[in-house]
């Protein structure tokens, strides 16, 4: 669309709210992962994630100062460096018991070993090794515990950030990834909330939903704009403010809200 069709006008905070939110159940009906029904493009390791739920936890330990797509596949390319599952033996698997026990230094070479599995190397190796033995103690040795037993949101989140390397975002983005994608009975989904992440925030406040892009203020609009689910928004708006909200330079007229969009703070 060509910049005459995408004006910025005065739209009400209810235009702006009703297209984000149809934007966000089509991402719903979908059963989005993050960026489209996958959350990495290694099929091998996608396949991990959608199958292993201590994989998935572990990917989303992951997620952190590194792009989404590299941190999905972090448990998958642990595993083949550690020797479990290599092409000519697959499946590629999970071994949380080896994790709890390894020796941290040896883990933390593995994790250095170019090219690096995460930029935060030996803080990762802290997460891993501290998620597999809550895992092991806790949970049965199966990370599906943490949530099959159809937890409210709340509870849900509490039991995450309990997790070394879980707080407020990694565990309202994990809550939305079990319901929205894996279809997990979740209760009173009130209680689901945005993850302040920095996108989420620029978008919130760019959209005139929050009035500012401080974290707390954010996820406390989130709730005032759509209580019934606050977190239903989390991914619409994330993905907005990565491909076209961006910090300088944002694409208008590529953006889904083009048109309804007030751009706060753009000019």
């Amino acid at each position: 669309m060509g910049a005459a069709g995408c004006r910025r006008r005065d739209a009400s905070s209810a235009e702006v709210l009703r297209e984000l939110l149809r934007f966000a159940r089509e991402l719903e009906e979908g059963r989005a992962a993050q960026e489209g029904s996958k959350f990495t493009d290694v099929e091998e390791a996608n396949r991990l994630v959608e199958s292993d739920p201590n994989a998935f936890l572990l990917a989303a330990l992951f997620t952190q100062g590194i792009p989404a797509e590299k941190a999905w596949a972090g448990p998958y390319l642990l595993a083949r460096r550690l020797g479990e599952g290599p092409d000519t033996r697959p499946p590629v698997r999970i071994d949380i018991g080896r994790l709890a026990e390894m020796d941290f230094e040896k883990l933390a070479a593995v994790f250095a070993r170019k090219p690096v599995l995460h930029r935060y190397k030996r803080q990762m190796v802290r997460y891993i090794q501290s998620a597999a033995r809550r895992i092991l103690q806790e949970y049965e040795g199966d990370a599906s515990n943490i949530w099959n037993d159809r937890p409210t949101a709340r509870q849900l989140q509490e039991r995450l950030v309990a997790f070394d390397g879980i707080g407020q975002k990694k565990a309202a983005m994990i809550v939305e990834i079990l319901g929205r994608h894996f279809r997990v009975r979740i209760g009173e989904q009130s209680g689901t909330d945005v993850a302040a992440d920095v996108h989420v925030r620029r978008v919130m406040y760019r959209t005139g939903i929050s009035p500012s892009e401080e974290a707390e203020t954010v996820v406390d609009s989130a709730r005032l704009a759509c209580p019934e689910r606050p977190g239903l928004l989390d991914l619409a708006c994330w993905l907005i403010g990565r491909h076209w909200c961006h910090p300088r330079n944002p694409d208008h007229d590529a953006c889904r809200l083009c048109g309804v969009c007030p751009r706060i703070g753009t000019h």
